[in-house]
């Protein structure tokens, strides 16, 4: 039998190899959102939409970047 089992009386331990997996999820949630931003920076330049879109765009990737940063930082102090 494995140690590493995942016990029902710690929910919130994450099993072994989730914690890289909830890390590589957040950056690619974060590029994901970053990119699409650079390009709606590129259309506010070029006045095609408001600066707002681009503006509100980032406040999301950087609320789902501190959301899962937080998540991952508090599994990781629970775990020690």
């Amino acid at each position: 039998m494995s140690k590493n089992v995942y016990k029902p009386d710690e929910p919130d331990r994450p099993r072994q190899g989730e914690q890289a997996v909830i890390l590589s999820e957040t950056f690619l949630i974060d590029m994901t959102v970053r990119q699409y931003a650079g390009i709606l920076k590129e259309r506010e330049k070029n006045h095609m939409i408001p600066f707002e879109t681009y503006a509100y765009t980032m406040k999301i990737a950087d609320a789902i970047f501190y959301k899962k940063s937080h998540d991952f930082l508090s599994t990781q102090m629970h775990a020690q």
